[in-house]
């Protein structure tokens, strides 16, 4: 339990934020980070991040007197909120949209294969009748 402990995650960050990253001969090629958030990676949770969520108000990682901007972070949460409302409605237009398309074009193909039917259907009747006629 000590490696997924507070001061664990602090030391690690820490150290990492220490790091000096700068060009010069023993300076890293490539610096990856994880993620600022917590994941969900194939459906174990991953506690990696800074905050919990993209929702949080609050570092992992914070001094007993911090206090939290609430007014910023949940006017981006409301206009997270909208956007899914809106990216949902757009999708509900489309799928409406192409089954319309589809409920369209298949009763057209059905009327043009009712159409040949009768057509087909009139001609071996005309041919009934003219064998009938010539007997």
């Amino acid at each position: 339990k000590d490696w997924s402990s507070l001061a664990s995650f602090t030391e690690y960050y820490k150290g990492f934020l220490s790091w000096n990253i700068q060009s010069g001969s023993s300076a890293p090629d490539h610096v990856f980070y994880f993620d600022v958030r917590d994941s969900l990676q194939y459906g174990v949770q991953e506690s990696f991040g800074l905050i919990d969520s993209c929702m949080s108000v609050k570092c992992k990682i914070a001094s007993a007197n911090f206090t939290a901007p609430d007014e910023f972070f949940f006017e981006e949460a409301e206009l997270v909120v909208w956007w899914s409302w809106a990216w949902l409605t757009i999708g509900a237009v489309v799928i409406a949209a192409l089954l319309l398309v589809c409920l369209i074009v298949r009763t057209r193909v059905c009327i043009r294969n009712h159409k040949a039917r009768s057509k087909a259907r009139a001609r071996e009747l005309q041919s009934a009748n003219d064998a009938a006629a010539s007997v």
